[in-house]
């Protein structure tokens, strides 16, 4: 553009150099004077200025343009660098978002019971109150929290952690992971078809506790083992990780055959929430084992589970018909789910027993039939019938020294639970 506009402002200066010079050779009589070199190279040094004057707005012209597109170049640049921060941090928030997993549980239940010779009761009770936190880290960690209260007369007015982990591993990967924690520790199966009771095995078993956990699945297999310190401790030992145990198993589906079948060990089974506050100052540790199968063939279940103490405890401690008591629990049960009205509704019975738990304050047998109805999304009805049948009058037990005896009373329990989980 600059060279264009300087040919276009010399054409007609030079052709007027040329003019004049031709009209110094030549001049027109009718025309006046013509000018003195003095006069002509005046002009010649205006038009010069004026040219220079022209290149200098066309440069400032030019600059200022590029300074412009300059700037329009910058503002698009900060425009896109902008938009792309916010679609990031958008990304972060919805990639946290997927990461993070929150959950609950809700169970209400109204009971009434009825002990033969003694005495009857009725009630509503929050059984489960559960909110659970679970987050992926990275894709090799995890972590978990679950915050639960439960209104069992002991702890109502509590909020409990009930599991607080980190799990290190990606068994879509590597088939080993540590977990690292407080967590029910994988002592019995508890698989169960009632909407209310716990089977007579988890409540032998069950033992909330801090633990480190190494475990492993693969092809169906899994296992672990873990130490933790517990709440009991022998006198003269110090309050060291002196508890052990493990689990292992097997489990598959065939078609419409699904099966688990596997077993698990403590070292003590003192530690268990049921019987730890009878046993702060045992003697020695008493070890346990569990076993369980569970079995799913189209729309019929069944689970059954077993547990019994490897050794007896100490005379002074848990006593049965004079002797140490070594005591065991069992449980089986029986279920079909069919659709009632378009719902999905379970029919289940199951029976268990104890040996050698008169002084647990457990019953000797145990019979049971509930109906479980997924009346909404997430929300269901159930309805259980409890008879437990106590110890026998002539069956004498003792613990920590203090003489139990047996009552032969038949105890009945009709309950109704309304339970939502999200």
């Amino acid at each position: 553009m600059k060279k264009r506009l300087v040919r276009t402002l010399a054409l007609p200066l030079a052709l007027g150099v040329s003019g004049l010079a031709y009209a110094s050779g030549a001049p027109d009589k009718e025309e006046g004077p013509l000018p003195s070199r003095a006069e002509m190279w005046d002009m010649i040094q205006k038009q010069q200025d004026q040219i220079r004057e022209l290149k200098a707005a066309v440069e400032g012209t030019k600059q200022g343009l590029g300074s412009a597109a300059k700037m329009a170049e910058e503002a698009a640049a900060k425009s896109a660098a902008n938009e792309k921060a916010l679609e990031e941090k958008a990304g972060k928030k919805a990639s946290w978002a997927e990461k993070i997993r929150l959950g609950g549980e809700l169970k209400v239940v109204g009971s009434h019971t009825d002990t033969e010779r003694t005495s009857n009761g009725s009630d509503v009770v929050v059984d489960t109150a559960k909110i659970s936190l679970g987050a992926e880290i990275n894709d090799w960690t995890q972590a978990k929290v679950v915050l639960q209260h439960k209104e069992d007369g002991v702890t109502d007015n509590l909020v409990e952690v009930e599991t607080g982990t980190i799990t290190f591993g990606n068994l879509e990967k590597f088939p080993v992971y540590l977990t690292a924690g407080q967590f029910t520790l994988p002592f019995g199966n508890y698989a169960s078809m009632m909407p209310v009771s716990d089977t007579l095995p988890k409540v032998f078993a069950e033992n909330p506790d801090s633990a480190v956990q190494v475990g492993f699945e693969k092809e169906g297999f899994y296992g672990s083992v873990l130490a933790f310190n517990g709440v009991t401790a022998p006198p003269g030992r110090n309050d060291n990780i002196d508890h052990f145990g493990g689990n292992v198993g097997y489990r598959a589906t065939r078609g419409d055959l699904t099966y688990d079948l596997g077993g698990s060990y403590t070292s003590a089974l003192e530690e268990s929430k049921t019987f730890a506050p009878s046993f702060t100052n045992i003697l020695d540790h008493v070890g346990a084992v569990t076993g369980h199968l569970n079995v799913g063939y189209k729309q019929i279940t069944f689970n059954g589970e077993y547990l019994t103490a490897t050794e007896e405890f100490r005379s002074t401690e848990l006593q049965w018909s004079g002797t140490p008591a070594k005591p065991s629990a069992w449980s089986a049960e029986l279920g079909y789910t069919l659709d009632i009205l378009g719902k999905s509704t379970t029919f289940a019975g199951g029976i268990g027993g104890t040996g050698e738990a008169l002084g647990l304050s457990q019953p000797e047998e145990r019979y049971m039939a509930g109906i479980i109805m997924k009346v909404l999304e997430n929300a269901s009805v159930g309805v259980e019938y409890l008879h437990a049948k106590a110890y026998d009058t002539t069956d004498t037990a003792s613990l920590n020294g203090t003489a139990v005896n047996g009552t032969n009373n038949d105890t009945r329990t009709g309950s109704v639970a309304l339970a939502v989980t999200f």
